[in-house]
């Protein structure tokens, strides 16, 4: 390799760790035999293991044991056939922090090979908060929903026009339709009543 092309790889090598160490997201290089090869500050924050723990050590030292087996197997599939299942797909599963804790993540899987040698690039976010907050929302929505199919006031939404959008099951009774759907379907304009 000429002096030129060193330079250029050292040059994008250079941006690449300047990029993915400013990467709040996790960001790791696998080589073939599933041993990490890089790690990021991303990577740190989020499974809280420094890039000297863990360069070296196998990708499975993040995963839940129920997950290993099948990342064993992916990689002897992907080794001998050169098939994978996940290869640029965003998948949600869980990772393991150095504590112990399993969490949400999404995995965008990368590979590539260079000088004869296949490495994998996981790009990995922590997803804790976004599971947290659906799972408040549909918590809130089953509240809401239950306090408005139980009242015994008769309780309705419509859009501007006056079309009913949803309607409980008092307000149906009270106006003598025997189900919300029936008097939904009954009146197109409640303005028109």
């Amino acid at each position: 390799m000429g002096w030129e092309n060193q330079k250029e790889n050292y040059a994008a090598e250079t941006r690449f760790r300047a990029v993915a160490q400013s990467s709040n997201d996790a960001i790791i290089i696998g080589d073939q035999d599933g041993a990490m090869v890089f790690w990021n500050n991303g990577a740190q924050d989020i499974f809280g293991y420094t890039s000297e723990e863990v360069v070296g050590q196998p990708l499975t030292i993040l995963m839940p044991v129920r997950y290993r087996e099948l990342h064993q197997k992916g990689m002897a599939r992907l080794r001998s056939t050169g098939e994978t299942h996940i290869l640029g797909k965003t998948i949600e599963l869980h990772g393991l922090r150095n504590t112990g804790e399993e969490f949400p993540l999404e995995l965008t899987l990368s590979t590539w090979k260079e000088n004869q040698q296949q490495f994998f690039s996981g790009i990995l976010r922590d997803i804790t908060q976004r599971k947290e907050a659906d799972a408040s929302l549909r918590a809130s929505e089953e509240k809401y929903r239950a306090i408005f199919n139980q009242a015994v006031e008769g309780i309705f939404q419509t859009t501007v026009e006056g079309q009913f959008l949803n309607a409980n099951r008092a307000l149906s009774l009270l106006l003598g339709y025997d189900s919300p759907q029936n008097l939904m379907e009954s009146i197109a304009d409640i303005g028109s009543q």
